[in-house]
């Protein structure tokens, strides 16, 4: 059986949220003159991953993914049980 952990679209932002989290983190860290040019990438890094359009994308991309891993889950299953010549896709 193929191996799909039981999740939702919200759960999956949560890998965005964590690494956005990651980066305020590092970002606090860096104090020296020298690291200030790193310090301002990152700070645009995280704009991007706040805005909306980024969120929207992002949502969008990650729901998709979600439902094709389901539906390859739901064909397998079918395949098993040998119901597939039920289905007409195409």
């Amino acid at each position: 059986i193929p191996s799909i952990k039981q999740t939702s679209c919200n759960d999956l932002f949560l890998d965005t949220d964590r690494a956005l989290a990651l980066l305020e983190e590092y970002c606090k860290q860096l104090k020296k003159p020298e690291e200030e040019q790193l310090k301002k990438a990152i700070k645009k890094v995280m704009g991007i991953f706040k805005s909306s359009l980024f969120q929207a994308l992002i949502g969008k991309y990650l729901c998709k993914k979600l439902y094709l891993l389901q539906l390859d889950l739901c064909l397998w299953m079918l395949r098993a049980y040998g119901c597939v010549h039920y289905l007409h896709l195409g």
